[in-house]
């Protein structure tokens, strides 16, 4: 067993006792002797790999930390687990909250069910929870992830708020925005205090203002709303069945209750203009 419980060096953490944990054997950055952090029980920390829970650090009721892990000031509690080759640093970490990969949490709060994964980094007073999940290579800075949202790729979210059922991938950025809603691919960047509440579709859009988006309903052939939005190259552009367009006339083409007319008004509208 590579560590001990000293029963006579404890601590009492909102109304559980805690006690330290002291090495017996070498592994990882480890040394015999060495003190690390306060646990519950040895449930709380393996005793067959290289994880391990730092000085300061408290992980206790049913949290686990296992594989590579390593708490650095930390606190786990609930059935949080932490595992693989994560990392917790001057972080909380509660409920059923999963973090795993080479994922990296620091000075920032994950709760409820959410899940980081994979090499996703989360710093800088970021909070995550609802069903939240954040994998890929994504980086959260500042920012809140919760409800049903799902953020990966390598997208970058930097004070802004990412929630409902909002999906966010691939090179995207977020600053300063709030998305409650929607569906992000591509090189997305939405900046300047944006906020979006309905469930749009954006790939390789550029959403500085609310002028550079347009959404309507009643037009589309199935009923749903069409997103008109300004692209990364400055063209006017929409999704519609996965397809990715700056064609006029091809929006036209599926359109039942809309004219040309209607085109040229969100033209006039976003001070941008679509292709032929």
């Amino acid at each position: 067993m590579k560590y001990t419980i000293d029963k006579e060096d404890s601590v009492e953490v909102e109304g559980h006792k805690l006690f330290r944990i002291v090495a017996t054997e070498a592994f990882g950055g480890v040394k015999p002797g060495d003190k690390g952090g306060f646990i519950e029980d040895y449930y709380n920390l393996s005793r067959d790999d290289s994880a391990w829970i730092h000085k300061d650090s408290y992980v206790f009721e049913s949290a686990r930390v296992s594989g590579a892990g390593d708490v650095i000031n930390s606190t786990l509690r609930g059935k949080a687990l932490l595992l693989d080759n994560a990392t917790v640093t001057n972080s909380h970490i509660s409920d059923t909250a999963t973090i795993s990969g080479k994922s990296v949490v620091s000075n920032s709060r994950v709760t409820d069910s959410a899940i980081i994964k994979d090499s996703a980094y989360i710093d800088t007073n970021s909070a995550i929870g609802g069903n939240a999940i954040i994998t890929g290579a994504a980086r959260v800075r500042n920012s809140t992830v919760a409800g049903n949202a799902t953020v990966g790729g390598s997208a970058g979210l930097y004070m802004s708020a990412v929630m409902g059922n909002a999906l966010v991938r691939d090179e995207c950025y977020i600053e300063g925005a709030r998305l409650y809603s929607g569906q992000y691919f591509g090189r997305t960047l939405v900046k300047r205090n944006v906020i979006i509440r309905v469930p749009v579709i954006i790939q390789n859009g550029t959403i500085r203002t609310d002028n550079d988006l347009f959404v309507f309903s009643g037009g589309f052939t199935n009923g749903n709303l069409i997103t008109v939005y300004r692209s990364d190259s400055g063209r006017l552009a929409y999704v519609i069945d996965g397809e990715f367009s700056t064609s006029k006339h091809k929006l036209a083409s599926y359109l039942t209750k809309v004219d040309e007319g209607f085109l040229k008004f969100i033209e006039d509208v976003t001070n941008a203009s679509f292709t032929i």
